[in-house]
């Protein structure tokens, strides 16, 4: 059996390198798109893209749940019954939406409206690359159950090894609708079917590499693992789902409606560049939910509380850099990258890289929650943060237009899933796991806020670039060499030890290659 701290690297190093996949697929799709479909097609497409996001939540939470369960069943019939039942579910679930979608697309064929301003001349085509997006997604939906039984078992590393492969196939079916002068339709047509083989192998690998849990599934499992526990916790996690998906993707929509499809573009391309770096912390974080899981199935709260609090005080670190280097350097990014229409402006920058870092805190809170299947609370959390983006978007959008949507994303975190979680934290875990705020206030007081407004006057008022560039780096320098000191001694001996492992790692595995 592989070792904790082998899975932990495994795991978010795999989740790295498609986190590096997603970004050099994106720097060569998205000027690809933008050159081949124009800004206004382009814009269309990323709502229908925003769409599918929405759809992963027909699954219910079921892909959830079943990771999440079957990390914290401690034998292989147990998660065998699991993985079995969360697929016949999700071929129910499928059927259903689809048989919805169909009478929907049938009797109300103006449906399309839901999107935003759709151009005359874009009207039957995004009606129908919507309808191909959906109708594939849909019939892939159940097969996913078999990625969730590899996070479960520990191997998060496989699921990402089939994620990163989504990414790469979706950058040729791209390339492909380019060679063959296909439309949206043609492109929704391409990189369904794709999704769909790519999901076909992972579950195979699956099914075959983990011939062993077939084996003795008749036997009686606890009532926490029976189909009506698992639709429940599913169910939980699907609401949970649609709050974040809210405020995920509804930027997209209340552009498109308020300010016109053309103006999407430049925010969806924004957005896309600091989603890429999200996953910095993400990873990590997404990485150690199913071991949360497997830790609490075992009663191994130390490990629990003592992995929490290493992350509470590193991670928030990794978001503050996204924040003062999104504020320096995104705006030459982009202009490289797409060109300078693309770019959605300082506002925007600031909101997204302001969200990044209490992102980087929220997400230590949300996985922590969910591995340990704790969800009670975060139901009514996230949709108070949903809602509160709602409207502060909408009413912010009008007088400050794209930057006025993206502010109201940061403000709906920070008066709520912030301070929020932390709380339901000491709660569900019976005053276990407590979140210190006192380290976390000061390095954000102390060390972020003014670097950040240095960063600030920097990019807004220094004329030459090459003087910014390097202004801001020493900014960042100066970031991290606080940030370092402000750390306790036992974090920075763990920071100190673990880059010495890797690099031993590392080490020992040129020396058996040579």
């Amino acid at each position: 059996m592989i070792s904790r701290k082998k899975t932990f690297f495994l795991g978010t190093f795999s989740n790295y390198g498609t986190n590096i996949i997603s970004m050099v697929i994106g720097l060569i799709s998205v000027p690809i798109g933008l050159h081949y479909f124009g800004p206004v097609r382009y814009g269309v497409w990323a709502v229908i893209s925003s769409l599918i996001g929405y759809l992963s939540l027909s699954n219910l939470g079921i892909n959830t749940a079943a990771g999440t369960l079957t990390a914290k069943a401690t034998k292989l019939f147990e998660q065998w019954v699991i993985l079995k039942k969360s697929l016949f579910l999700l071929v129910i679930i499928s059927a259903i939406v689809l048989s919805l979608i169909l009478g929907i697309n049938y009797f109300y064929p103006d449906w399309i409206i839901i999107l935003g301003k759709i151009p005359n001349n874009l009207y039957v085509e995004t009606t129908k690359a919507t309808m191909m997006t959906a109708i594939l997604f849909l019939l892939n939906l159940p097969i996913t159950a078999f990625s969730s039984g590899f996070i479960g078992l520990q191997e998060f590393y496989w699921e990402r090894f089939y994620a990163s492969f989504n990414i790469i196939v979706g950058l040729f079916a791209l390339i492909l609708t380019t060679l063959v002068k296909g439309d949206l339709v043609t492109l929704a047509l391409f990189r369904g079917v794709a999704t769909f083989f790519i999901t076909v192998i992972c579950a195979l690998h699956f099914l075959f590499a983990h011939r062993k849990l077939r084996q003795n599934f008749e036997k009686t499992t606890k009532d926490e693992f029976s189909s009506k526990s698992i639709f429940l916790s599913g169910i939980k996690f699907f609401i949970i789902g649609i709050a974040a998906m809210v405020v995920w993707n509804t930027d997209n929509l209340v552009i498109s409606h308020f300010l016109g499809v053309e103006a999407v573009t430049p925010y969806a391309v924004t957005f896309k560049l600091f989603s890429v770096l999200y996953v910095i912390f993400t990873a990590i974080n997404s990485t150690l939910f199913p071991m949360y899981g497997r830790a609490a199935g075992l009663g191994q709260w130390d490990w629990i509380r003592s992995t929490y609090q290493k992350a509470i005080q590193i991670l928030p670190v990794v978001g503050g850099l996204v924040w003062i280097g999104g504020i320096a350097f995104t705006e030459k990014i982009i202009d490289i990258w797409t060109g300078p229409e693309a770019y959605a402006g300082m506002l925007t920058v600031f909101a997204l890289g302001g969200y990044g870092y209490l992102l980087s805190i929220v997400s230590i809170n949300s996985f922590l929650l969910t591995g340990l299947n704790a969800t009670k609370n975060m139901v009514f959390i996230g949709w108070a943060e949903a809602v509160a983006n709602i409207v502060i978007s909408i009413a912010l959008v009008g007088p400050l237009g794209i930057g006025g949507a993206a502010l109201g994303t940061f403000l709906a975190s920070l008066l709520t899933v912030s301070w929020m979680l932390p709380l339901d934290i000491y709660k569900q875990t019976q005053k276990r796991v407590k979140f210190c705020f006192r380290p976390t206030l000061l390095h954000t007081f102390l060390i972020l806020l003014p670097c950040l407004c240095a960063s600030i006057l920097v990019s807004n008022y220094l004329q030459n670039d090459v003087s910014k560039i390097l202004i801001n780096i020493l900014i960042i320098i100066i970031y991290l060499v606080s940030s370092w000191f402000i750390m306790s001694l036992e974090i920075r001996d763990f920071i100190i030890n673990t880059i010495g492992n890797i690099r031993m790692r590392l080490k020992n595995m040129s020396n058996h290659r040579c």
